[in-house]
């Protein structure tokens, strides 16, 4: 195809007109400076308390854990949680994680193992890492996990960062074993705005997807009867959900028509905790 001056000379002006508004965006500057973080977010007491709230849940709703193979998704630099379920039991922990080149590093594991030592029963470093097995695919295409090779499946606050959720829980449900079990919890709210949960409600999608949104920071803004609505569609049954909710007011910034299938109650939820099996 061969492009005309006055096109090419367009589409420059759009990408400079697109650079000039996110570099003045209020969500632009939240961006940079959560990109501006050293390391990856999370702390060993946090991943302690995700760790006893995924293990609570499988031991009531999937009859535990113990000789299993577990795949944590997008666990970020969470690999505490990875020795906890091995030295209870577990029989391999699969680490998902996109950018484990940093947040999985030798030396980022070695600290974490050294902080909590002594919570992991006694069992040594390098006996754990050896059921570690650490995979770099996106939850949409886990090219590296074969068919029903995986018992137990795990997320936090990932979810609502997939680009294609529907691909997500079909290859979530590809790689479980049958009777596999998993457990997601999901952050419903504006990732920019905290005080503001529904503040990124009011954007139309293009304007959203063009103006406001990183690949590294991308939220999908789906709410949870969409999720249920996957469950349901790759047949999986729900063995236990919770919701949270925010009182905040719908009205203050206005949400747009793309969002009016929902009901007030639905638009509110902030927060979805559910256990799964296949």
């Amino acid at each position: 195809m061969i492009f005309t001056k006055p096109y090419l000379h367009t589409l420059m002006l759009i990408k400079g007109i697109k650079r000039t508004l996110r570099r003045f965006s209020p969500i632009d500057r939240c961006v940079s400076a959560y990109m501006r973080r050293d390391g990856c977010a999370t702390s060993p007491d946090y991943d302690l308390q995700i760790y006893d709230l995924n293990a609570k849940l499988l031991d009531e709703h999937a009859s535990g854990f113990r000789d299993r193979v577990i795949l944590d998704v997008g666990c970020g630099d969470n690999c505490l949680h990875a020795f906890k379920f091995l030295a209870a039991g577990a029989r391999e922990v699969v680490l998902c994680e996109i950018t484990a080149d940093q947040c999985l590093s030798e030396q980022m594991m070695q600290k974490r193992f050294d902080e909590k030592k002594d919570l992991l029963q006694g069992m040594d470093y390098k006996t754990l890492c050896s059921n570690i097995r650490i995979v770099t695919d996106p939850v949409e295409r886990l090219t590296g996990i074969a068919d029903e090779s995986i018992d137990i499946i795990i997320s936090t606050s990932l979810l609502e960062h997939v680009y294609d959720l529907e691909a997500a829980f079909a290859e979530m449900r590809r790689v479980l074993a049958p009777q596999g079990c998993m457990v997601h919890s999901v952050d419903l709210r504006d990732h920019f705005f905290f005080d503001h949960p529904l503040h990124f409600l009011r954007y139309a999608p293009w304007w959203w997807r063009n103006f406001y949104t990183r690949p590294s920071t991308y939220t999908n803004r789906h709410r949870a009867p969409r999720y249920f609505g996957l469950l349901e569609k790759y047949g999986f049954e729900v063995l236990y959900h919770k919701t949270d909710s925010t009182d905040h007011p719908l009205k203050q910034f206005g949400v747009h028509p793309c969002f009016s299938g929902y009901s007030e109650e639905e638009l509110r939820t902030v927060y979805l905790l559910f256990a799964a099996r296949k």
